[in-house]
């Protein structure tokens, strides 16, 4: 079966993925904590960069407490391994993957759009 992946609306995120993979995972609590304690990389990903920028508290804040701090990657690990709860605005049943509405934290150039939709084109009956 054939599948084409089709690129989503720009507003479309995946709750607490800091570096854009198209997954939340483990390199998601890097990011944060990278961004904050070592500037590599040097900006969050929505917006201005800032860790106050409404895209990024949305995107990224895990509690939520409305800041995005240390216990915001602490909770993703807690998700990925410690069966903690997800990010508020996550899909459930596809919490690490499924795509949310966040319009405050555009994705940019196309090529940093983390989420993609398959398309299965209909089957069509073959003449021989």
């Amino acid at each position: 079966m054939l599948a084409i992946d089709v690129e989503a609306p720009p507003d479309q995120q995946i709750p607490g993925d800091c570096n854009r993979d198209a997954v939340l995972d483990l390199s998601d609590a890097v990011c944060i904590f990278g961004i904050l304690f070592t500037g590599r990389p040097s900006l969050f990903p929505c917006g201005n960069g800032l860790p106050d920028d409404p895209g990024n508290v949305a995107l990224l804040d895990m509690q939520p407490d409305g800041v995005i701090d240390l216990s915001d990657g602490v909770r993703i690990l807690q998700f990925l391994f410690a069966v903690g709860p997800p990010h508020p605005l996550a899909v459930t049943g596809n919490e690490r993957r499924g795509c949310v509405s966040i319009p405050v934290c555009l994705a940019g150039a196309p090529t940093e759009a983390p989420c993609y939709r398959a398309v299965t084109p209909p089957r069509t009956a073959r003449m021989w």
